[in-house]
Parts: C-alpha cells; sequence; structure tokens
C-alpha cells in the first residue's frame, strides 16, 4: 500500500510539474514555431558544382530528388534560391518562397535542369549542350566555389527592386548556403585562403553546409577539411557514395529546424493526438515501386490518389509525403520501413535536447540530457509520461553503434525532470546521436550530428624575463638573481636589529628595577 501511495504521489507530482514548468521553458505555451506553415524565415541558396567531375560521383543525378526532398521540408515562409558554379558562377533562381505549390514546381525544374558536361579529360568527348550555349565555353572541370559563394551572399543580403531592405536584417531570419561538389575540387582549400569571405559570411551571420560526394585524394585530417564552415556556425558532409546525400539533406534540414520525429522501423506506427502534422521520407528500392499506407480507418493513400491536406512528392529513389491534421491511432506503412527512412512531426509535445555546439573535444565527456516541452495543455500529460524509457544510441565515425539509457532525475534549477546520460567521443569525425523517448502511446526522437575534434591547447608563452642562464664554460649556472629565496635583506636585518636591541634594553632595566628592589627590602 505504501509503494502505491509512493508511486501515485510520484506520478501526480511529475504531472503538475510538467505542467507549470515545461511550457514556460524556452518559450511560453501555444508556441506557434513548431506547426506545419513554420514562421521560421530561412532563406537558403544551394550551390551545385556542374564541373565535369561531378558526372563521375553522381552519375544518376541523386542530388536532385534530395534537394527538392529539402525545399518540401521547409515552412511556407522559407525561401530558397539555386546556383550552378563550373569556372563561373550562374543564379538559376533567385530567393523564391517554398510555400506556394507554383513557385516550389518552378524551383524543382530548375533543379531538373542542372546536369553535368563532359568530363575533358575525356578524350574525343564534348561538353553537354543541355544547359545551353555558355556551358560550351567553360572549362569542364573547373569548380569556381569562390565566386559561387559571392553569388550566394549576393543574393541573401540584396533587396528587391521595390527598395525593400535585405532579407537578412529582418527578425528571425536565418542565412545558410549549402555547397554541393565533388570531394576532389579543392573547394576547402580555395575557401580556406579566401579571408575576405570568411570575414564577410560571419558579418552576415550566414552559415555555410557542405556535401562533399566521393573519395578525397589528400589524405587530410577530416576538421582541416571543415575547418571553413566551422568559423561560419556551419559544417562538413562528406559522403562517398551518392546514394547517401538525401541523408545530408535531411541532417541540414535538422540542424536548422530542429524538427520532432518518430520512429518507423516497424510497419506500424502510433500517431499521438499531438501531432498536427507529418512528413514520410522514404526510400525507394527501385524506380517502380509504388509506395502506399493506410491511416486507422482503413483509407488508402497513394501518390496519384488526391487527398485533401496531403502532399505527395514522387521520384524515382525517394517520396516525400506530408499530410496534415494526420487521424490519431496505429497506421500501416505499405512504403518500406528503416534506419534509412525518416517521419518529421509537427507536434505539441517535444523532446528538447542540450545539444547546441556542433563540434566537441575527442576524449572529453559528452553529457546528454533530454526533457519534454508542452505546449499543448489538453493532452493527458500523466498518463503519457507513465512508464518512459528515453535512450540514446550513438553512432561513430568508425561504424560502430553504442547504446545508451537516459535516467530521470530533477534538474538542480527549476522543477524540470531531466533525462540523463553521458558518452565520450573517442576519434575525431563525425557522431550521429539519436535520442529517442518512448511512454505509454506516443514516441519521439531526436536526431543530432556532431563533429568530434582533438583539442589542441595554445603553446605557452616563453618569460620575458630570462631568470638564470647556463654557462657552458664553467659547465655550471650562474644565476642572475643572487638573493636567494632565504637570504636576509638589510631592511630585513637593520628591523633584526632594532627588535633586538629593545628587548635587551627591556630585560636589563627590568633586571635593574628587581636588583633595586632587593636593595630597598634588605635596608
Amino acid at each position: 500500500m505504501t509503494v502505491w501511495f509512493n508511486r501515485r504521489i510520484l506520478g501526480y507530482g511529475i504531472y503538475i510539474v510538467m505542467l507549470s514548468v515545461i511550457c514556460s521553458y524556452d518559450q511560453a505555451c501555444g508556441d506557434a514555431n513548431h506547426g506545419l506553415d513554420v514562421v521560421r524565415g530561412l532563406n537558403v541558396v544551394i550551390a551545385v558544382e556542374g564541373s565535369g567531375r561531378m558526372r563521375e560521383v553522381d552519375p544518376r543525378m541523386l542530388f536532385a530528388p534530395a534537394a527538392k526532398m529539402f525545399i518540401t521540408l521547409l515552412g511556407k515562409n522559407d525561401r530558397v534560391g539555386v546556383i550552378r558554379f563550373a569556372d563561373k558562377a550562374e543564379s538559376l533562381s533567385d530567393l523564391t518562397a517554398v510555400g506556394n505549390n507554383s513557385d516550389r514546381e518552378t524551383l524543382f525544374k530548375t533543379i531538373d535542369k542542372i546536369s553535368w558536361p563532359e568530363s575533358s579529360k575525356q578524350p574525343g568527348k564534348q561538353p553537354s549542350k543541355q544547359l545551353g550555349k555558355e556551358q560550351g565555353k567553360e572549362q569542364a572541370d573547373k569548380a569556381n566555389v569562390t565566386e559561387a559563394i559571392d553569388s550566394a551572399i549576393k543574393m541573401l543580403t540584396k533587396g528587391d527592386n521595390k527598395g525593400s531592405k535585405s532579407p537578412l536584417t529582418a527578425a528571425g531570419t536565418v542565412g545558410t548556403i549549402i555547397l554541393l561538389y565533388d570531394a576532389k575540387s579543392d573547394v576547402e582549400e580555395a575557401l580556406g585562403k579566401d579571408r575576405v569571405i570568411e570575414k564577410t559570411l560571419k558579418d552576415n551571420g550566414i552559415k555555410v553546409f557542405a556535401i562533399a560526394i566521393g573519395d578525397k585524394a589528400e589524405k587530410e585530417p577530416a576538421k582541416s577539411s571543415g575547418a571553413f564552415y566551422k568559423a561560419t556556425g556551419g559544417f562538413f558532409y562528406p559522403v562517398r557514395q551518392a546514394s547517401g546525400i538525401y541523408m545530408r539533406f535531411a541532417s541540414i534540414f535538422e540542424n536548422l529546424t530542429s524538427p520532432m520525429m518518430i520512429p518507423i522501423e516497424k510497419p506500424k506506427i502510433k500517431i499521438d493526438e499531438s501531432i498536427r502534422a507529418i512528413a514520410f521520407v522514404i526510400k525507394k528500392n527501385s524506380p517502380t515501386k509504388q509506395l502506399s499506407l493506410d491511416d486507422p480507418e482503413g483509407m488508402k493513400y497513394l501518390p496519384d490518389k488526391k487527398i485533401e491536406g496531403v502532399d505527395w512528392l514522387v521520384s524515382d529513389t525517394l517520396d516525400v509525403i506530408k499530410i496534415k491534421d494526420p487521424m490519431p491511432g496505429a497506421w500501416s506503412l505499405n512504403l518500406g520501413y528503416g534506419r534509412e527512412n525518416m517521419a518529421y512531426i509537427w507536434t505539441g509535445l517535444r523532446l528538447e535536447v542540450n545539444m547546441e555546439d556542433l563540434y566537441q573535444d575527442t576524449g572529453k565527456p559528452l553529457l546528454l540530457e533530454a526533457w519534454f516541452k508542452l505546449d499543448d495543455l489538453a493532452l493527458n500529460l500523466e498518463q503519457m509520461l507513465s512508464d518512459i524509457t528515453v535512450k540514446a544510441e550513438v553512432l561513430g565515425p568508425d561504424g560502430i553503434k553504442t547504446s545508451l539509457s537516459l535516467d530521470s532525475r530533477m534538474a538542480v534549477k527549476g522543477s524540470r525532470v531531466l533525462y540523463v546520460n553521458q558518452f565520450i567521443p573517442m576519434k575525431d569525425g563525425n557522431y550521429k546521436i539519436e535520442i529517442t523517448a518512448a511512454g505509454n502511446g506516443f514516441e519521439r526522437r531526436r536526431v543530432l550530428t556532431i563533429a568530434a575534434e582533438k583539442y589542441e591547447q595554445p603553446k605557452a608563452e616563453p618569460p620575458t624575463e630570462k631568470m638564470q642562464k647556463y654557462d657552458r664554460t664553467l659547465d655550471k649556472f650562474v644565476f642572475m638573481r643572487t638573493t636567494k629565496k632565504r637570504d636576509m635583506t638589510f631592511t630585513r636585518a637593520v628591523a633584526y636589529f632594532i627588535i633586538i636591541n629593545i628587548v635587551s634594553l627591556a630585560g636589563i632595566v627590568g633586571y635593574a628595577k628587581r636588583m633595586k628592589l632587593k636593595r630597598q627590602v634588605g635596608t
């Protein structure tokens, strides 16, 4: 009876704590920042290398569905521009709002127009004519990334023809550049030499994310490859095979928006009543495979079936299904499931994490903290949070996975319930961290990508004053300071002399008085 009573008290305590504190953490209850049409103000320029080398690393043009997936996941107030660069940079599309279907389709068509010329390394072949007359004049294997960055900065910072200010001057706007290029194009080296571009990016608060495809010829540390991007607050993503490009675009989306996710590793998933929208990103094994899913009432969703509140982006390699106000309950997935697929959700019940810095020190313990944030007070939080488990899975740069259980505790400051553990990144490179919470009728997941680097302490400066020098002739030390720690200075000697004399004089006077007193007593 006592155990049951204590558990009930603990349950009610957690319920009250979460209602009173979670909502006020970060922002007030009713926060609209995580709705389907996110008021976020992202301005993103996607700059794609168009040299002949790209034909070797991405012959199937897999970057195109990945870029379109990224655009589909953005909110209605976000804008995207497109640049192609080879020996020069070409702006294919200015910043365009992605909330309008026709504008989004225009962006998709722009991306589809990008193709690779024949590499000049292949004798007897002429550049492709698919990109127009100007492409034939280009040097097919050049990648002028500095001009591409400069063009992207101008696109992000200029106003429109009506005299409006730069889009980056508006409150809440974020400027981002996504570079996609062949790993052997020496892009990092070119950017690392240009301090003016780096300063301009920092001054305008523009982050640069990079996706480098293929194996780099030079054997150089990952941290040196990503040094330029780190300085802007961005990130460097190496990917050996083009099939992994969409995962890197997904990671950039996750970094910019911190979305909630639910696992889709089983044929059925539960959508709880707090989920306002869901976006499935499903990788297809073949272009002919048709995906479908069934809602809790058995209604079937298909790509060619028009349903209100459903957007379905179809491609040969992956599909994106975006559903507004999905029906709560168990959904059947006839579209594949596994680690490479994602389900992003917009919800009033969020799993927050403490990870903000993308860069961590190798060999230093990394604290993992998670907690819940609630926007909708109509939820039965006590029931949802009973018997909850939180765990983390860490995928290291060596491909080794580590599983950790996050234990609950009360926060020192405030009354939040935290789920805590830590791990130590032992090798340099990128780490993927999945934090998953499962409770009564709901699941939440956050995915983080960090880079671990060995911390190099700054070299100690030599002393300004030489305290000693070595005399090789005498084979001994000759000290420039002759006064040792225990040597008595002249001032101290005089003080001691005066004190000793005062004490001696006092003793003599005392002795004289005592003798005089004895003589008086004797008489």
